[in-house]
């Protein structure tokens, strides 16, 4: 990615094209570390990004319907993801596992976690 004056590289640039998602973008947050961002989406996924490159490290398949909220962990080592179905589950990112299920944590939709 071309990187602007202060030397940081933006997610998206006019010479990166990003692609992920195959439906709406509905949650976003930044790792604890700056170097990590993942989304949640309309298509039920969670996706890790590397800022640097806005390359796709990760992808999370494992949730019902669209994912409406996503936070990591202080460490950075969990990525918690909720959907609109209710349902949150919690990320090991090292392992790339689904390390709690909750499902039906709400009724309605999570917008938060």
């Amino acid at each position: 990615c071309k990187k602007d004056a202060m030397g940081r590289c933006p997610v998206v640039a006019d010479d990166c094209s990003v692609q992920g998602h195959t439906a709406g973008l509905w949650a976003v947050t930044f790792s604890p570390c700056g170097k990590f961002i993942a989304t949640g989406g309309a298509d039920k996924a969670v996706i890790v990004w590397r800022v640097s490159s806005g390359k796709v490290v990760l992808r999370l398949n494992d949730h019902s319907s669209g994912v409406t909220a996503v936070a990591f962990s202080p460490s950075g080592a969990r990525l918690a993801a909720g959907d609109l179905s209710g349902q949150a589950t919690v990320w090991g990112l090292a392992t790339e596992t689904a390390e709690c299920h909750m499902t039906d944590a709400h009724k309605g939709g999570l917008f938060a976690v």
